[in-house]
């Protein structure tokens, strides 16, 4: 039986991340393959805080999240590449230009 967390539209993004990624990864306990996750036009977000949040919040359940590989697209802007400079994304991300 699920619990319906009706607020977690309106909770922060990693509060979201965690309840409903990473937490339900952890109960798969490595019983899932690996998997790959699109996130594309990470430039488009309307609010260009969002872009920080997005990859602070992945940069901090990055380990959580195996078995799930990122895969994301952006204009090289120097918002979204900044972002990428934090230490775990650095880490564990590998860019890749297309002219």
């Amino acid at each position: 039986m699920f619990k319906t967390d009706t607020e977690i539209a309106y909770s922060v993004v990693p509060m979201q991340l965690e309840k409903l990624i990473v937490k339900p990864l952890h109960a798969l306990q490595g019983t899932m393959p690996s998997c790959g996750v699109v996130i594309d036009a990470l430039d488009e977000c309307q609010d260009g805080g969002a872009t920080s949040i997005i990859l602070a919040s992945l940069a901090q359940y990055m380990t959580q999240l195996m078995p799930l590989k990122f895969f994301i697209t952006s204009r090289p802007e120097h918002h979204i590449h900044s972002g990428f400079k934090l230490n775990q994304l650095l880490q564990t991300t590998q860019e890749i230009y297309s002219p």
